[in-house]
């Protein structure tokens, strides 16, 4: 009985989150400017991963 409501509140979160175009907008902007960022200070995912791909 006590699960109803949560399964109700995931129902509704997923419902309601239809982005408009504004927020994907500002989405788009976010992930340029992080994007951007990344860029300028060289933090590449790439460092990581080939550290990881040495250790057996």
């Amino acid at each position: 009985m006590d699960l109803l409501p949560m399964f109700k509140r995931t129902d509704s979160c997923t419902s309601t989150y239809t982005a408009s175009e504004g927020e994907l907008i500002q989405l788009q902007i976010f992930h340029h400017q992080v994007s951007e960022h990344i860029q300028r200070f060289h933090w590449l995912p790439m460092a990581n991963i080939s550290r990881d791909d040495s250790i057996p």
